[in-house]
Formats: C-alpha cells, structure tokens, sequence
C-alpha cells in the first residue's frame, strides 16, 4: 500500500499506465494541474479511474468509486499501491498493540472493531 496519509492518489506512467490497458478514446484524461507536494508544485497531469479494494483472488471486498488520480512520471518501487484518499474513503483500518504488525481492514466501522484482537 501507497502512504494512507498521502493527499492524493498517485499511479506512474512506466508500469501503471500500460497495465491499466486503456482504450483508444478513453474520456477519463484529465487536465494538466499544478499539484501541491513536500516538494512544492509540480505539474501532473490527472485521470479519472474508478477503484475498489479487492482480496487476494481479486474480488472486490468494497463496491466501486470513482477517484481522481495523478500521473507521476517514471516507474513505481514497490509494485501494488492504493493512495491515501481512496483507501481512507473506502476501508476503515486499524492496528492494535499486539506486537504482530498486522493491519486489520473493513467496509464498515462495527465490523472492523469486531476484527481487532482483545489485548
């Protein structure tokens, strides 16, 4: 997973975009903008995608929605990834002090408490 703190969904142009598969005339292209970073501005260009969080065999656990994402340039490190925003607006995730670094997720915040292991 991409930082859940991040301000904005991020996919890379080198293994991201080709992967996606798109069609000639996709209309989800977006405008180039001026994006606020750590870094300063800099100029992405954004695209509209629709994502949901899926298990291990690729079913989806969360139903679809539609995100803005920004297009940075180069490859990403770290292979699969889903950025602050989509992940905050469609899981609740939690931690516990268990001393086992595991990241519990859910589609609702009931089932989610239901998850985490009484210390």
């Amino acid at each position: 997973m991409d930082d859940t703190g991040a301000s904005f969904p991020t996919i890379f142009e080198v293994d991201d975009i080709p992967s996606l598969c798109i069609p000639l005339g996709y209309q989800g292209w977006g405008a180039w903008e001026d994006v606020a970073t750590a870094n300063g501005l800099v100029r992405r260009q954004s695209m509209w995608l629709e994502a949901a969080v899926c298990d291990l065999v690729r079913n989806p656990v969360t139903s679809f929605k539609a995100f803005q994402f920004y297009i940075s340039p180069g490859a990403s490190y770290n292979g699969a990834r889903l950025g602050g925003p989509v992940l905050r607006s469609l899981i609740f995730q939690g931690t516990a002090p268990d001393g086992q670094a595991n990241m519990f997720i859910a589609a609702k915040k009931t089932r989610l408490t239901a998850l985490l292991p009484t210390v």
